[in-house]
């Protein structure tokens, strides 16, 4: 057969192959033939295809596509591409070729089905970019200094790869939802400010599978317009046609979940896994920040009086001398008066239960960030800012609690300077004005005992 120069007797040796074959008039696209296996996969007969062009047979549309020649091959001439065929639903490597049909300048266009091998390459594709994603998402978590910072790079991340129109992290508290972080593609509205406090209870559907740590993966929401009818009608609203979330678990419970809005159908193929794993990824940060909070309250808290311990003193001491402060310090020292006698005469327990008593009354009169148990019986208030009759103020408050209550006693110096050049010295200055104080209470209480003041 001279491809070349064929017949209408000819081309009918075409049906015979599997590939896909059609043949066109050169000038005007018109169908002259078309095989038997692309009349079986475009659903396209022999009669109806010939009062067609080849971009309306394939491509539904009126204009020639991107693999039509608007000028003529020559004769012998070939030309190859790739692209996706819109009527078959299939991605096909294209071969044209000039031939003579009957005397008539044509193009006969073999069409081979490279589907499995295109999905090959999109899946390798997919799996490097999800390695890629994941690898940058941990660097992202380990770099990052807080988890709003590490949420931001992570959604941008996400967002851009897979090129969806919105990433985003929802959290869980109280049974309510919140919308806590947002990435939007350029261009797209941001729906942030009206999913907070949305009630969980409205995706009765969703949570059974997020608690069975599933991905909740809606390709098209069409599918779950009867079966999901409320989550439908709140996703429909937002303009949202494909969506996917996963939920983030710490300890087996559920406290939030991340997504996508509108990802391209063919990132959402396995994406499940990935998307799952980046949720137990920032769960285990989740995690880690909960037990750094932890360490670091153990490690500036005291537990007995729930104030600051000598390092949340010397911290914050630290700080206003680094930073030089540039108005008002007030510093109140106070001494637990007979807490070694309580602990020698009536035990430990009676000690501890002055020192909590104590805790108590402080919170009551300063606030938290304020006070300092530095000692045993030794706690320290830093009043940045603060007027000093405001100061002076608190501690009359406090003297009258203490003089309605004889089952404690607390020796109290105070010290303000408007403009302190040391912060040592403010300090220095109450606490020698609580040991004056203290000498005072021991002198006359020796008084009153009939005993030498020791």
């Amino acid at each position: 057969m001279d491809l070349n120069a064929l017949s209408l007797a000819d081309v009918a040796a075409f049906d015979l192959l599997d590939e896909m074959v059609h043949i066109t008039d050169a000038k005007t696209q018109r169908i002259l033939f078309v095989n038997r296996a692309e009349r079986e996969r475009t659903g396209v007969s022999s009669l109806a295809a010939e009062s067609l062009t080849c971009h309306k047979m394939l491509a539904g549309i009126h204009v020639p596509c991107v693999n039509c020649c608007t000028m003529p091959l020559a004769i012998g001439e070939v030309r190859e591409s790739q692209g996706y065929n819109p009527a078959t639903k299939r991605h096909v490597y294209i071969k044209m070729r000039g031939i003579r049909l009957e005397g008539r300048l044509a193009h006969l266009v073999l069409s081979i089905d490279v589907s499995e091998i295109e999905q090959e390459k999109r899946a390798l594709q997919n799996a490097l970019e999800a390695q890629d994603m994941l690898g940058h998402t941990l660097h992202i978590l380990a770099e990052c200094d807080s988890l709003e910072k590490a949420y931001n790079l992570i959604l941008q991340n996400l967002g851009e790869t897979l090129r969806a129109k919105r990433a985003f992290v929802f959290e869980l508290r109280h049974g309510l939802l919140y919308n806590t972080h947002e990435w939007c593609m350029q261009g797209v509205p941001s729906y942030m400010p009206e999913r907070q406090g949305i009630d969980v209870s409205r995706f009765k559907h969703w949570l059974p599978i997020m608690e069975e740590n599933r991905c909740i993966l809606i390709p098209d929401v069409e599918d779950i317009r009867d079966s999901w009818r409320e989550e439908y009608e709140m996703i429909v609203a937002r303009g949202i046609h494909s969506y996917i979330v996963a939920p983030i678990r710490v300890r087996s419970k559920l406290v939030g979940y991340i997504g996508l809005d509108n990802p391209p159908l063919e990132k959402m193929q396995n994406i499940e896994p990935l998307l799952l794993s980046i949720a137990y990824y920032v769960s285990t940060r989740i995690l880690m920040q909960a037990y750094t909070s932890l360490l670091e309250k153990m490690s500036f808290y005291d537990a007995m009086t729930g104030c600051g311990n000598r390092n949340a003193f010397m911290r914050e001491k630290t700080r206003l001398e680094n930073s030089r402060i540039d108005c008002s310090l007030g510093v109140a020292y106070f001494d637990l008066n007979n807490l070694k006698e309580t602990n020698d005469t009536l035990g430990h327990e009676y000690g501890d239960r002055m020192i909590a008593q104590a805790g108590e009354l402080f919170h009551r009169i300063f606030p938290a960030k304020e006070i300092y148990r530095v000692g045993g019986d030794e706690f320290v208030v830093l009043s940045v800012g603060e007027r000093e009759e405001a100061l002076l103020g608190k501690i009359g408050a406090m003297r009258k609690c203490l003089a309605k209550d004889d089952s404690l006693s607390i020796s109290i110096g105070v010290a303000w300077e408007a403009h302190p050049k040391r912060v040592q010295d403010v300090i220095d200055r109450a606490d020698q004005a609580m040991y004056a104080e203290k000498e005072r209470y021991h002198r006359e209480k020796a008084a009153r005992e009939g005993r030498p003041n020791k």
